[in-house]
């Protein structure tokens, strides 16, 4: 399971194409916040299952 933050990454970044940067100042915080969001997101996303992702977001 993701976290908000982590949402946040996958959303803006990978489904939205949105550049690091312009979602640290989005989100009013360091770009080397948004790269932990993401770099903690991508294991879990490779461990889980496409099903699981989008049944626990809702």
């Amino acid at each position: 399971m993701l976290t908000v933050n982590q949402w946040k990454w996958m959303k803006y970044h990978i489904l939205m194409d949105m550049p690091i940067k312009e979602i640290a100042v989005r989100e009013g915080v360091l770009i080397d916040t948004v790269k932990g969001w993401a770099r903690l997101a991508r294991p879990r996303l490779m461990n889980m299952e496409f099903n699981d992702l989008v049944l626990d977001s809702m």
